[in-house]
């Protein structure tokens, strides 16, 4: 009976991590700072929910499937991040239709969108900590899921 609703857990939606809802600057480094403050050791493997703007980052190149994308909460008229975004990594193909083509498609989970939609995403957050000081030295936002507002 157990091991039926350990596989049905698996399988299924309804057992997966619930994400805390969080801000956009939380996961963006300010001066002085390498690692932004919501990439704390404790949050590694814990899910956030924000609202914005996926747009293109400054390189659009593929390592290990996944391309990084910024998550802005404003855009300016060109569908371009207005002030500075938090890096999200999705993957391609799946999130994201062809990287290098001039429209950037969203896959979401209510139908394509683009950088010009606002969309609510979930972010699981992964850091990587430096065991001789304790500390967090690096942090990536990779992307669970999106749905267009």
């Amino acid at each position: 009976m157990i091991r039926g609703l350990v596989v049905i857990c698996l399988l299924s939606s309804a057992c997966s991590k619930a994400a805390m809802p969080a801000d956009i600057d939380s996961f963006v480094p300010t001066v002085g700072e390498q690692v932004p403050g919501g990439c704390r050791k404790e949050f590694d493997g814990r899910r956030f929910e924000m609202r914005g703007y996926l747009t293109r980052s400054s390189s659009t190149s593929i390592d290990r499937g996944r391309v990084p994308l910024t998550l802005c909460a404003k855009i300016d008229a060109r569908g371009e991040c207005a002030g500075r975004g938090a890096r999200v990594l999705v993957t391609s193909p799946g999130d994201i239709a062809d990287p290098q083509s001039a429209a950037l498609r969203i896959h979401t989970k209510n139908g394509d969108a683009t950088a010009k939609d606002v969309l609510d995403v979930v972010v699981e957050v992964g850091t990587t900590l430096d065991v001789t000081k304790q500390a967090v030295t690096a942090c990536e936002l990779v992307l669970v899921s999106a749905t267009k507002t």
